[in-house]
């Protein structure tokens, strides 16, 4: 998926944060709301962070469904990025797109991050599938 922001326009080019996109790392805690803060660009670099902080080699797609390739020595993770505000919360159908993306590029498993959180019934597909869902607490937690 292409991640979007509030309003859902992925098709704007978002400017270049000040600091090198590629060095973001999550030895700064950030709190949930900051994450909605950010801009879609910014918070998919803070997610590409938080997995090379967890050790894995994080490839940046800038095209396909796609956003993020993270692989380590026994898994590849296909990652959906969604950056989104409080009030939308990222629902089912969204589950099998990123099931369906991730097995397109040969991935082990497939995860949604997202600057908000899930819709209940796609916490339960989720949880009957290979995709991962970090919300922005998760995220949140894995930046401290």
């Amino acid at each position: 998926m292409t991640e979007t922001d509030q309003e859902g326009d992925a098709s704007e080019p978002e400017p270049e944060p000040a600091t090198d996109p590629e060095s973001t790392t999550g030895s700064t805690e950030i709190d949930p709301d900051s994450l909605q803060a950010m801009a879609p660009k910014e918070f998919r670099n803070t997610v590409a962070g938080a997995y090379e902080d967890r050790g894995y080699s994080v490839e940046r797609k800038s095209s396909g469904k796609i956003d993020l390739l993270a692989s380590n020595d026994s898994e590849t993770v296909a990652i959906d990025v969604r950056s989104y505000g409080s009030g939308n919360k990222v629902s089912s159908p969204a589950v099998k797109e990123a099931l369906a993306d991730g097995m397109d590029v040969g991935a082990d498993r497939a995860a949604i991050v997202t600057s908000s959180s899930f819709t209940g019934p796609a916490e339960e597909q989720a949880s009957d599938r290979s995709v991962d869902l970090v919300d922005a607490r998760k995220l949140s937690s894995w930046l401290a």
